[in-house]
């Protein structure tokens, strides 16, 4: 377990817990409003795995070593960064007496370089126990986060974790329904979802047997397999732009609706030129017809919102010479029109193997739901060519 303790609720500690729950690892805060609160708590977590304070780094540094009766040393090297930083950006030194209260460290522990500022973070281990010591600056947390403690508190984990990517649920409902399916004394499962894009992590202990998992992932997959799209933590575009590229294939995009999200979503991912062939944006009615090949009768006889106009949007964009193609079309808002709801799409997918379309009523504001079905055509665009 990583217990955290910090004089306040501050940025920084806030930082720290996020990035401790985005890794699902376990940790316990202690708000310690004097630093006789702290030494008291330390006294209480001298068998803890891992200790992290945040706050004054001196002050934090000084009650470590006083509970743990450790000697002080001065570190040149954290004198360094403190004058350079100082220098670069034109700055006065600080006064002597705050320099030592940055500079001092219990015995065997090092500091880190400072990159938002001059105030370094610093570790140590005593006894079993792994210490960090955290500047009250988030940015710098999240710094030392990324670089030095990832690593070293992933080693304390005692979980086994599975990673899913599913599209199609908001993320109240995913996981009111994962927290019935799932026996919270086997297993944590935590949801996190945009744009109806979930990322579930599912986590096992250690000495949960082997068949207890294979069953419960068993039933999670089954239920679920309609909306699963990776096994990994990869996003949409990416698993669009790397299975395309697997089998050799292009995809040309036809977007009312999304406006181009398709399309600039692809083009994020390196690799994306060997598979996009070519990006419409035909907003208009007219410019469906010119671009695309529509026929004006036939978007008045069915509407330009509708299951047969996103299917001719599609097949129409194979005419191109891509191998694939996906088209949407539908209301964004933010009033209904002809008495079709605000969120109505439909999303066609063309190829040699036939066409399909699919609709959806998306909620939420106008960029919402452009968004949702940006990523519901990257989803039915998978599900179609691995099909």
């Amino acid at each position: 377990m990583i217990e955290i303790l910090s004089k306040s609720y501050c940025s920084a500690t806030e930082k720290i817990c996020n990035l401790l729950c985005s890794d699902l690892l376990e940790y316990n805060l202690h708000v310690c409003a004097t630093d006789a609160d702290v030494r008291t708590n330390l006294q209480n977590l001298q068998r803890a795995q891992c200790v992290v304070m945040i706050g004054d780094i001196g002050d934090c540094a000084t009650n470590f070593a006083q509970v743990h009766g450790l000697s002080m040393y001065y570190d040149n090297y954290a004198q360094k960064i403190l004058q350079d930083y100082c220098a670069l950006c034109n700055l006065p030194l600080p006064p002597q007496y705050a320099i030592d209260k940055l500079c001092l460290l219990p015995e065997t522990f090092i500091h880190y370089s400072a990159v938002y500022g001059y105030a370094c973070a610093s570790s140590g281990h005593v006894g079993g126990t792994k210490v960090y010591i955290l500047p009250s600056n988030a940015d710098e947390c999240a710094h030392v986060y990324a670089n030095y403690m990832q690593k070293d508190l992933a080693k304390l984990d005692d979980v086994v974790k599975y990673c899913y990517k599913l599209y199609g649920f908001a993320e109240q409902d995913l996981q009111q329904q994962l927290s019935a399916l799932f026996n919270p004394a086997i297993a944590l499962v935590t949801v996190k979802t945009k744009h109806l894009d979930s990322k579930v992590q599912i986590c096992f202990g250690k000495r949960c047997s082997a068949g207890v998992v294979k069953k419960a992932l068993l039933e999670f997959q089954q239920r679920y397999a309609p909306y699963i799209y990776a096994n990994t933590d990869v996003s949409l575009p990416q698993l669009a732009v790397q299975t395309l590229r697997g089998i050799n294939k292009t995809v040309a995009t036809a977007e009312s609706i999304t406006g181009g999200l398709i399309a600039s979503s692809i083009v994020d991912v390196p690799g994306a030129s060997m598979v996009l062939y070519e990006g419409v944006v035909a907003y208009s009615v007219a410019a469906k017809c010119k671009r695309i090949g529509l026929s004006p009768h036939f978007v008045d006889e069915y509407g330009v919102v509708s299951s047969q106009v996103a299917q001719e949007m599609a097949v129409g964009m194979l005419k191109h010479g891509a191998d694939v193609a996906v088209a949407t079309t539908g209301f964004a808002g933010p009033t209904a029109e002809n008495g079709m709801p605000v969120g109505l799409t439909f999303v066609g997918v063309a190829s040699q193997k036939g066409v399909s379309v699919f609709k959806y009523v998306f909620s939420g504001d106008r960029n919402s739901i452009r968004h949702q079905a940006k990523n519901g055509a990257l989803f039915q665009l998978i599900k179609h060519i691995t099909q």
